[in-house]
């Protein structure tokens, strides 16, 4: 036959006949070869190269443990329990486990039960005990905790307010009328920001928007004290020499300077709080601030050594007197008097605030006075001393009841504004898109 002919019939199947698989055992005898041996395991543990009568030992190990039955493995589970509770008994911290994932459901074991079990099942009891799976924890939705639990350590510490002696002399009366009224205010402000350092994790947008309420009656008042303490005041201890020291123009315009800029940043920075963002992110930028009035307490306190000596020497208690008028005849003229001439005065003893209300104000002010006092006082003057009452919430709700979250709770309304808002990456426009 040719090569590349098409073979005929009858070679096809003798071709096919010689390639068979019965054919070629026929031939060459090996038939058996073909036979289907045991099926072998699909995994075969591998035992490490330590030796041989190690190998032996972890071996008869690995037999045993494969050839427990599930009546022996739950024995030993309890077995081990019977360890733990009697080494728990011995060092004095008994306490009995009910339905754990490591000791199965196990529930009201006596202890005469214990004894019968047989001791060949304490021999079970060196095997390691399974880890506990460790549960997932919702960060908004934590434990329920006391509130009072959660304190925190202060990372910002504010300088010691001291007020400048009152009474002791009329040349220091003459300015320490102002600087004890700005320094007051500051007092209140370094208390508020330690509360906000302890409950950190308890504040809310509301707790931001009580301190700004607070904070436009400072910022108003802290302004228009410094104008008018450099209009009249220093315009009037100017007006026979020329100042020196702690107290000259140039000295004073660098602290006035950084006061209002201070003032200003701390207002402006009521925009970084969000309402979908925990208060606590963005805290410490707002707490930090409150550290440089320590710049106009050290300038206070530097005036306070050497000015006296220098109004004693050059100018009468009269002149004084007619100065302070003059300071409360421009308060009066300014916007917010009633407000300005309560906290002008606020850190006096109330006997020395009457005193000196009817010694320098007018019929018509003395009389409202007493109700502008108690208005300020209510809404304003004693924020300091409640404002943690105010973080901590209503004496019931400290019982455990409120639920406090590790990630700072974001305010209700806000949370249900972003559940019905959530919008899917699919339904975007140009999500399916690549650029």
């Amino acid at each position: 036959m040719r090569r590349g002919a098409e073979p005929s019939p009858e070679e096809t199947q003798r071709r096919a006949a010689l390639s068979s698989k019965s054919f070629r055992n026929r031939i060459t005898g090996k038939g058996d070869l073909f036979v289907k041996g045991p099926d072998l395991p699909e995994e075969v543990k591998e035992l490490p190269d330590v030796g041989k009568e190690r190998t032996e030992i972890a071996k008869k190990k690995l037999e045993r443990e494969e050839g427990l039955s599930k009546k022996e493995l739950r024995k030993s589970k309890k077995a081990r329990e019977k360890a733990e509770r009697k080494a728990s008994r011995g060092s004095g911290r008994f306490s009995k486990r009910t339905n754990s994932k490591l000791a199965g459901s196990v529930s009201d074991i006596s202890d005469g039960k214990e004894e019968e079990e047989d001791e060949g099942e304490t021999m079970v009891t060196q095997l390691e005990p399974e880890p506990e799976p460790i549960a997932e924890m919702d960060i908004l939705r934590t434990a329920r905790i006391s509130k009072t639990a959660v304190a925190m350590d202060l990372i910002y510490k504010y300088p010691e307010v001291k007020l400048t002696p009152y009474g002791s002399g009329w040349a220091m009366d003459s300015f320490a009328l102002i600087h004890n009224a700005i320094k007051a205010e500051i007092r209140d402000l370094f208390e508020i920001g330690n509360v906000m350092q302890r409950r950190k994790l308890l504040l809310t947008m509301e707790h931001i928007e009580v301190f700004y309420e607070w904070w436009a009656d400072f910022k108003e008042f802290t302004l228009e004290a410094l104008s008018i303490e450099e209009d009249v005041f220093y315009t009037w201890v100017a007006s026979k020499d020329y100042l020196r020291g702690a107290f000259k123009k140039t000295e004073r315009m660098r602290v006035n300077g950084a006061t209002r800029n201070l003032v200003t940043n701390i207002s402006d920075y009521r925009d970084k709080f969000l309402p979908y963002l925990p208060v606590g992110e963005r805290l410490d930028g707002l707490l930090v601030q409150f550290n440089e009035f320590k710049t106009l307490l050290e300038h206070y306190d530097a005036i306070a050594a050497s000015l006296p000596a220098y109004i004693e020497t050059l100018f009468k208690q009269k002149e004084r007197d007619a100065t302070v008028k003059e300071l409360v005849a421009e308060f009066r003229r300014r916007d917010g008097y009633n407000r300005n001439l309560v906290l002008l005065v606020r850190w006096m003893p109330d006997r020395n605030m009457r005193r000196w209300a009817l010694s320098h104000l007018k019929p018509k002010d003395l009389i409202h006075f007493k109700g502008w006092r108690r208005v300020i006082q209510e809404e304003h003057c004693r924020l300091a001393l409640s404002f943690e009452n105010i973080v901590m919430g209503p004496a019931e709700e400290d019982m455990g009841a409120p639920v406090i979250g590790a990630a700072m709770a974001i305010n209700e309304e806000m949370r249900e504004h972003i559940n019905k808002n959530r919008v899917s990456v699919r339904s975007l426009p140009n999500a399916g898109v690549s650029s």
